[in-house]
């Protein structure tokens, strides 16, 4: 099909359109609705780069000889090609643009956000770095690939010399637009900021060599097709960080984390257990599954307690407690089901590929045996950075003692002499534990209020949230 300078003008005054109608959303209105700075720094990254791309659009029509499209056509062709690419280009940023504006700072947790920031830039080279927060329809978080924003911005620079770069400490994370004001289940987000580390300090590499290894033996004998190995790399490599952000997340706020993965995913109401090898299994074996996407939920919380297990963390034998008979003293029915995952047998876990069921077996076993790695490899991420349980079995029962009472646990009072705020990480599993196993010592202190009333359970749930957010900022003034 020929093209003519007409119809090339028509292009590109179409993508000037098109970018203004992207970038319209961005610019500043006044002092309502507000956003945190890393929004704010991502909508002027936005108005840059569109007044750069429409500046560069003028100057290449001005620049191009319409006589080319008569005399060579297929390089007139090729030249104007660059239309369609800055178009694709701003599609995949016309994504991002409508979430972020709706997540202001009436409709994000701000305080978790800053609070799980501020444990972030104690690694080592993460001073400085900060996230833009998005809404999402999905029940589910996730974060956008800060890399393949740069990417986008790359391909937009070979095309525009003086397009802006992105910045490569800012990351964008998304959490469901309905859970605002919640604290509990928003702490999936530090497992959206594990994907930022991952990438950001290329973990893959280091986890390549064991995987490469493990399929190795797990393929040895197999007829390979030329693919196959990739495939299979890339699969378990996707495993891997996966786990990985799980474990990021345990290391920089504990176990609560866990905790809101089974609440987000309703995991206590499971269907019944079955049998393996004639061996009984619990309820979380129905949820052994891995699919090509993510490990299965069971062994990710298995994982989660061996972590909790480790010696430089310790969280396992303090959140849970046994009497000298054995016996859970505090434990809820959340830890029940970690302790449940843990002891789930290899043969409760499957796996079958759509595009490679022949090599099924082979990558979850390789999976398996090359998954420790990625402790090894989140040890190294955190090295210099305290998992803070002891300063939680320190703070945690004067938190739940306010709590109980109904007061914001900004200050601690444990002496006359010794006053002092408490640390986001106690703060946080304090509040959920509280939350989780002791709601009805609250409940109970409220005159009109029953602990077998669903409305009353509900609404003194939220004002645990409510105060434990306020309690995260005062701490940080």
């Amino acid at each position: 099909m020929k093209a003519h300078i007409e119809d090339v003008r028509h292009d590109a005054a179409a993508l000037h359109r098109f970018i203004d109608s992207v970038a319209s959303g961005c610019k500043a209105t006044g002092n309502f609705p507000s956003y945190l700075e890393p929004s704010t720094a991502f909508f002027s990254y936005i108005l840059s780069l569109a007044e750069r791309t429409k500046a560069y659009l003028a100057q290449f029509l001005e620049g191009l000889d319409p006589q080319l499209a008569i005399n060579n056509p297929e390089e007139f062709c090729e030249r104007t090609q660059i239309i369609r690419n800055l178009r694709l280009n701003w599609f995949q940023l016309h994504e991002l643009i409508k979430p972020a504006l709706d997540a202001d700072t009436l409709h994000i947790p701000c305080a978790l956000v800053d609070a799980l920031t501020a444990r972030l830039r104690m690694i080592e080279g993460f001073d400085g770095v900060r996230f833009a927060v998005l809404h999402t329809n999905q029940l589910n978080y996730f974060q956008i690939g800060a890399r393949n924003l740069r990417d986008f911005a790359a391909e937009i620079a070979t095309i525009v010399p003086c397009a802006p770069p992105f910045d490569k400490k800012l990351g964008i994370i998304a959490h469901p637009y309905s859970q605002s004001s919640s604290i509990f289940l928003n702490f999936a987000l530090a497992h959206e900021m594990g994907h930022f580390a991952f990438q950001e300090r290329g973990e893959a590499e280091r986890i390549k060599p064991a995987v490469v290894a493990a399929l190795e033996k797990t393929t040895a004998g197999q007829k390979l097709d030329r693919r196959d190995p990739e495939w299979c790399r890339d699969l378990i490599l996707g495993w891997c960080e996966e786990i990985y952000c799980d474990l990021f997340a345990l290391w920089l706020i504990g176990p609560c984390f866990t905790f809101s993965f089974i609440e987000i995913f309703a995991l206590t109401r499971l269907a019944k257990g079955g049998e393996v090898n004639g061996d009984r299994v619990p309820q979380v074996a129905s949820v052994a599954a891995f699919k090509e996407t993510h490990p299965a939920m069971a062994f990710r919380i298995g994982e989660h307690v061996r972590f909790l297990r480790r010696k430089e963390l310790g969280w396992w034998d303090e959140i849970n407690k046994k009497d000298e008979n054995g016996r859970p003293t505090r434990a809820n029915h959340y830890i029940a089901l970690m302790a449940e995952a843990e002891e789930l047998p290899r043969e409760a876990f499957s796996f079958r590929s759509q595009f490679r069921p022949n090599l099924s077996d082979a990558v979850l076993d390789a999976f398996l045996m090359a998954v420790g790695e990625v402790s090894t490899v989140i040890t190294e991420t955190f090295k210099g950075v305290p998992a803070e349980r002891d300063v939680f079995h320190d703070q945690r029962e004067l938190i739940e003692k306010y709590l109980s009472f109904g007061i914001v646990p900004s200050r601690l009072v444990f002496t006359e002499e010794r006053i002092q705020a408490p640390k986001v990480v106690a703060l946080l599993n304090a509040a959920n534990l509280f939350y989780l196993e002791h709601l009805d010592s609250l409940i109970k202190k409220i005159s009109s209020a029953r602990p077998d009333c669903l409305e009353c359970r509900a609404l003194w749930a939220e004002r645990v949230e409510m105060w434990t957010s306020k309690a995260l900022e005062d701490i940080a003034l």
